[in-house]
């Protein structure tokens, strides 16, 4: 919990500040390192082609995997250090997420079986606000500036 201390404060995610609610976001969660989860999959992260050192026992999965187009088996090395990073910064994500968004936003998350950012993707098109809207509100913006 100390580790949010020196978090911004993100208001609640609305339509009317959904522009502004993903920058500040995604800069906060950058900011912690933890902006990934939502750019990649477990499966990228932890994927290691060759280790080019010595494999020391537990250190990877080893799975088999065969090609259906020709027929060709070839090992995969799945990095579990790796895979037990991405899931923390998933957690810390998620969580950080969690904490500027409505309940009904959060069932989404809950419904199961997505990842951050398929959560990430169904929190901006739930809040996508139409180009007209958006177009009428900068315009009002501009016309009153003085």
């Amino acid at each position: 919990m100390g580790e949010y201390k020196d978090i911004q404060s993100i208001p609640e995610l609305s339509k009317k500040n959904q522009l502004g609610w993903f920058r500040d976001m995604k800069m906060e969660l950058q900011a912690k390192g933890v902006y990934f989860v939502k750019e990649e999959t477990i499966y990228l992260h932890f994927f290691v082609s060759r280790p080019l050192l010595p494999i020391q026992p537990g250190e990877y999965d080893v799975t088999d995997s065969t090609d259906i187009a020709t027929g060709v088996t070839t090992e995969q090395r799945f990095s579990k250090a790796k895979k037990r990073e991405f899931e923390k910064a998933t957690a810390k994500a998620m969580a950080r997420i969690f904490n500027s968004t409505a309940e009904e936003d959060k069932s989404l998350y809950e419904e199961g079986g997505i990842t951050a950012a398929e959560f990430w993707e169904k929190l901006k098109e739930n809040y996508k606000e139409a180009d007209h809207v958006i177009s009428q509100r900068y315009y009002h913006l501009v016309a009153h500036f003085s």
